[in-house]
């Protein structure tokens, strides 16, 4: 792990602005890795969703308790330096995925994790859908519980606080 990296990380950390909220910290992250974006490949941006996770706006996608306590991040990462870049960026990816998808039911396949609600956009058609992922296990669906066949070049977004509403209300 790149020691002026890992520094410059651990200083964004310590300023107590940067966790004294959820979309603060957020934010703080998703800056650094912009910042910070040339240490990475763009390949390992890309499996981390990195890409995408840079780009959305905190304060729609944030939600309100991700399920981790905010207030520890900094002792966590001080107990913890990862080991190399790659799995930097794959605890960077799944924090702030944790941070933006909204959790639904358990599910199906596992019973081992709730199901996330998701945005699938199928490039070709223009089509969107919400649907269903396991975090765990990878199995996903339909709202209506029936399995979701995956389309050639789809992208998976989070859905956000918004368009669960909607979906919810409807």
């Amino acid at each position: 792990m790149n020691f002026i990296l890992w520094e410059s990380f651990m200083d964004c950390l310590e300023n107590p602005e940067g966790t004294k909220n959820y979309i603060n910290y957020y934010s703080v992250l998703t800056l650094w890795l912009r910042n910070n974006k040339h240490y990475f490949s763009e390949a390992l941006f890309k499996k981390n969703r990195l890409d995408i996770l840079t780009n959305l706006n905190p304060n729609i996608y944030v939600i309100e308790d991700p399920g981790f306590p905010i207030a520890s991040e900094l002792q966590r990462f001080e107990r913890n330096k990862p080991k190399n870049l790659e799995v930097f960026a794959m605890i960077l990816g799944n924090r702030l995925w944790d941070m933006v998808t909204i959790r639904g039911k358990a599910c199906p396949n596992c019973e081992g994790d709730e199901m996330r609600y998701l945005l699938a956009e199928e490039l070709a058609k223009k089509n969107k859908k919400i649907i269903l992922e396991c975090n765990s296990c990878g199995w996903t669906e339909n709202i209506d519980g029936t399995s979701w066949e995956q389309a050639d070049k789809v992208v998976i977004l989070p859905v956000s606080k918004n368009e669960i509403e909607k979906l919810l209300i409807s």
